[in-house]
């Protein structure tokens, strides 16, 4: 995705100093609003991640590099359109120039010279790669939004039928942005279009009516409606064909691919075509295990929507109980259990599936339902966390219990989880006086303890 924007960037330089040399300003705004699209929705979605960090400091200081960079470049070209924004944007990105780089470092963006491209950054593969996985999954999620499927929930499969081989070698090189954006298990790639697809033609009359005059007639009309499977493809492939002793030239066919109507008609896919090569199938059949993890992902959206009401920051150290109403069986026991790992991930917390026990102090509390059932949420700060009741055995004095609680409060619980191991004692000394709690039986680190 860097090589892309980068080699998308400097193709908007290049049209843009052309377009600009040649006076065609009604040119220029259409690209670069374009530009800023693939840019916002693409390249700053599909690596928010490596923005954040979670790649490691490396892979974040590479993509915020080349974010500056492009954004740079962007707003110098954008200035004479847009200039308050632009010289906004300007002085804030100046902050991180060095006033030694005269050409980009200036008191207003209106002081600096429109940016060169560079030939050696031009990349017309990449942007080819790119465009083509992003037509597969905006045409798969038309698949999704026809057959009413939401994005939440995984599907097994996705298809992708055409016989090109370049297409196939570039949609392989990318399958991993369009598992992730289809929220698909499997990519498949059908080489074999016969049974699947037909070849839809019509001509473009005014650039043949221009071309052939009165031969352009209903019976060339109908030749052309008619073309088989074959001479179709023949005319893509060599952007030209033969009809009634007269050469059409490319450009003067409509030709679109789509899907038959036995394809169409197929319950357990759902299928959608851009007319020209992203064919794409999405099975829809609702599978109860895949369809839990949206569901799953439910609760977490309704947890990161607690954090941001409340305030926490994702470094902050905070836990989870998932209380289950419906006696730990059932459908949402299933979707909290078979997914913790997943969620914890996604949450970034210790996610504890039981009742948080009494006296932790609550951060915030919620509910989640699903049909009957219903899980209770309850957010705490990621510390040791007490069995009150076994506690108050131990110890009766509350005065001496809230002492010890204090104390234990103060441990960091990533560094007990290595000192105590389950069911191993972990000895406080208070006021010369020495007490001895059980993890699994006093207080809990994790999740197993409370099993």
């Amino acid at each position: 995705m860097d090589k892309w924007i980068v080699a998308l960037n400097q193709s908007l330089i290049k049209y843009f100093r052309n377009e600009m040399d040649n006076y065609r300003l009604f040119t220029v705004v259409g690209k670069l609003l374009t530009y800023l699209d693939q840019l916002t929705n693409w390249y700053v979605r599909l690596n928010r991640l490596r923005l954040k960090g979670d790649h490691g400091p490396e892979a974040q200081h590479t993509s915020l590099n080349i974010l500056f960079d492009v954004l740079l470049s962007t707003t110098m070209m954008m200035s004479c359109f847009t200039p308050f924004i632009c010289e906004y944007i300007y002085q804030n990105l100046k902050n991180g120039i060095n006033p030694d780089h005269k050409d980009i470092y200036a008191d207003s963006v209106h002081f600096l010279r429109t940016p060169d491209f560079q030939e050696d950054l031009l990349n017309e593969k990449i942007e080819r790669q790119i465009s083509r996985m992003q037509k597969v999954i905006e045409t798969g999620r038309k698949v999704r939004d026809f057959k009413k499927v939401s994005m939440k929930f995984p599907l097994r499969e996705v298809k992708l039928v055409n016989k090109d081989v370049e297409f196939q070698e570039d949609i392989r090189f990318l399958e991993q942005f369009i598992l992730e954006e289809l929220n698909v298990l499997k990519v498949t790639l059908e080489g074999n279009e016969n049974g699947l697809v037909v070849y839809n033609t019509e001509p473009d009359h005014k650039a043949l009516g221009q071309a052939l005059g009165k031969a352009f007639n209903k019976e060339m009309k109908k030749q052309i409606e008619s073309l088989t499977t074959e001479q179709c493809e023949a005319y893509m492939r060599d952007n030209k064909i033969e009809l009634q002793g007269h050469e059409i030239t490319a450009g003067q066919l409509k030709i679109r691919k789509e899907f038959n109507g036995a394809t169409k008609a197929l319950k357990e896919w759902g299928v959608e075509s851009d007319g020209v090569e992203s064919l794409v199938m999405l099975d829809v059949v609702e599978d109860e295990g895949l369809f839990n993890r949206g569901y799953a992902r439910e609760i977490v959206k309704l947890v990161q929507t607690a954090r941001k009401e409340k305030g926490l920051d994702i470094d902050d150290e905070i836990a989870i109980f998932v209380e289950l109403a419906d006696n730990q069986e059932g459908r949402l026991a299933s979707i909290v259990r078979d997914n913790l790992e997943a969620m914890r991930a996604n949450i970034r917390m210790r996610v504890y599936v039981h009742p948080a026990p009494k006296g932790v102090v609550t951060v915030w509390d919620g509910e989640y339902r699903f049909g009957n059932s219903a899980a209770k949420l309850t957010i705490v700060p990621d510390s040791v966390v007490l069995n009150e009741a076994a506690f108050a055995l131990l110890l009766p004095d509350p005065k001496e219990r809230e002492s010890v609680r204090q104390l234990l409060n103060s441990y960091q619980v990533a560094l007990l989880r290595d000192k105590v191991p389950l069911g191993g004692l972990l000895s406080l000394t208070l006021d010369n006086k020495r007490h001895q709690l059980k993890r699994g039986e006093h207080f809990y680190l994790e999740e197993k303890d409370l099993a």
